[in-house]
């Protein structure tokens, strides 16, 4: 018995109070550990996230046109990025420019047509055009401009079609999937990432009423066609 009390006292007066006391500094230690590592943690969330958000900036005017047109509605670049055809509904004929300056070097099937409202070309240099007013596509095979000034150009033929059909969704994707959009009710063309995210818009206070855009790589083209102009454009990063 005597034993027993002894060490009780001893296990009351140096091993639990040291008990306690190892107890109090794990838990110390932990909170420590805790407040010192949970900063990092919602750090590092924030890094990765803004690792994975772009930046995206406004795009940056390039060339305006001559206003030598007349309600352009659609366009195109042909496959080798030679030229850029342009549907000039208003003049009733298919214009031919120059990518990177926007000057005009021809224009062919005038009197042809009458107010062509869409323009597709395919690798082949065959263009098929919505001649709108006269109910039917004509198709043309184009081989460029001459020296003369001339285009290089043939009719294929023509089949009748109704007056609303419109062969071009008034968008375009470039080799990144972005999707460039031309909304004529807002006046702007509106940029699209892959996920279908809107990342960009032009043209809110300077377009009226854009009906077609076409992309080649970073750079894109409007049909500004209120203002009867075309627009070079560079797109956003």
């Amino acid at each position: 018995c005597l034993l027993s009390r002894g060490l009780g006292d001893v296990y009351k007066r140096q091993v639990r109070p040291k008990m306690k006391q190892d107890s109090y500094q794990r838990f110390y230690l932990i909170s420590a550990c805790v407040a010192f590592l949970f900063p990092l943690f919602l750090n590092a969330g924030t890094s990765v996230q803004a690792q994975n958000t772009v930046e995206y900036s406004a795009p940056q005017l390039l060339k305006v046109s001559m206003r030598a047109f007349a309600r352009p509605e659609d366009l195109v670049v042909t496959s080798d990025g030679g030229y850029l055809l342009v549907a000039d509904t208003g003049n009733n004929e298919i214009k031919i420019l120059q990518p990177g300056t926007l000057k005009i070097l021809s224009q062919f099937a005038t009197g042809d047509l009458k107010a062509p409202n869409s323009i597709e070309i395919d690798k082949s240099g065959t263009v098929l055009v919505v001649d709108n007013a006269n109910k039917r596509f004509t198709s043309y095979k184009f081989k460029g401009v001459f020296r003369d000034g001339s285009a290089n150009v043939k009719k294929v033929g023509s089949r009748s079609i109704s007056a609303e059909k419109n062969v071009k969704s008034k968008f375009s994707v470039n080799q990144t999937g972005q999707r460039y959009v031309a909304n004529s009710r807002k006046n702007q063309v509106e940029i699209f990432d892959k996920s279908g995210t809107q990342i960009s818009t032009y043209g809110t206070n300077s377009l009226k009423t854009p009906m077609a855009v076409e992309t080649v790589g970073r750079y894109f083209w409007i049909a500004d066609t209120g203002n009867n102009r075309i627009l070079l454009l560079k797109a956003p990063i």
